[in-house]
């Protein structure tokens, strides 16, 4: 526990850094665990970090073996970046700045639609994926939720509602079966490593979607992310560690464990 410790701390100093206003560095409480508050901002720094990294260089930010991307799997991780900075962006709007929801789900909501658009504009559907269908429907559903937030109307729970459950049921569909998930998305000139990336896009879709859903449903945002953090613990154990389609890649193992790691601190420092 001193090493978990030693290691949210150095995280919390980068989420100092990002502060306006600056964060005090918090006592460790009894046990190692951390105060609610900053575990949050700490989780929220490292989705922020992971999330723009992946996003703007894919090709240099997974721990690869021996492994040469391709354009189709770049794009995979890409995305996989912009649902760890969705998350990255709810943090820093509700916890590090005070804003509402609304705020933070339209920059979300905005990020997807620029992203569905560039795939349709550039003709993605014939290189890499997803479908054109596919991009139509995440940019029908994530430009309900940015008009909703933009404009403050009254139907905007509803639309925050609907997303959290077609992030879900998206996650769902490449979780369960990777090959799946890839015939419903149209996933175009995969290779063998394929299906893992499109596992991680699952795993990274499932703490999307438990985040979306507790705050859509009211619940405070600080225990939004404990209950995230908790369900994120399960899901990277199981996706980095037993999960075929992600062992044929050969990710560095000691890199992949950080997320259960940031996780299980974060779950244990809210919710108990």
């Amino acid at each position: 526990m001193k090493a978990f410790s030693t290691l949210a701390l150095i995280l919390l100093a980068t989420a100092q850094a990002m502060s306006p206003k600056g964060l005090p560095l918090p006592a460790l409480r009894r046990g190692g665990a951390i105060a609610p508050t900053s575990a949050a901002k700490i989780a929220g720094t490292f989705c922020l970090v992971q999330g723009t990294y992946s996003a703007l260089a894919p090709s240099k930010s997974f721990p690869y073996g021996e492994y040469n991307i391709t354009q189709t799997n770049a794009n995979l991780i890409r995305e996989i970046g912009l649902s760890f900075l969705n998350m990255g962006v709810h943090v820093y709007g509700l916890i590090f700045k005070g804003y509402g929801i609304k705020v933070s789900s339209a920059i979300n909501a905005l990020i997807w639609v620029a992203d569905c658009l560039y795939g349709l504009l550039n003709d993605k559907s014939k290189t890499t994926g997803k479908s054109k269908a596919a991009d139509i429907t995440v940019l029908a559903v994530n430009s309900a939720v940015a008009i909703a937030a933009l404009n403050d109307l009254p139907y905007f729970s509803t639309t925050l509602k609907a997303e959290s459950i077609f992030v879900a049921l998206s996650s769902l569909s490449c979780i369960v079966s990777p090959t799946f998930g890839m015939k419903i998305w149209e996933i175009e000139n995969d290779d063998e490593y394929t299906p893992g990336f499109v596992s991680l896009i699952g795993n990274s879709l499932g703490f999307d979607a438990v985040l979306l859903a507790s705050l859509a449903w009211g619940m405070e945002p600080i225990t939004a992310i404990g209950y995230t953090a908790a369900v994120a613990t399960i899901l990277s154990l199981k996706t980095h560690f037993f999960t075929p389609e992600v062992a044929r890649i050969g990710m560095n193992k000691k890199v992949l464990a950080i997320w259960p790691v940031i996780g299980a601190i974060t779950a244990l420092s809210i919710l108990l």
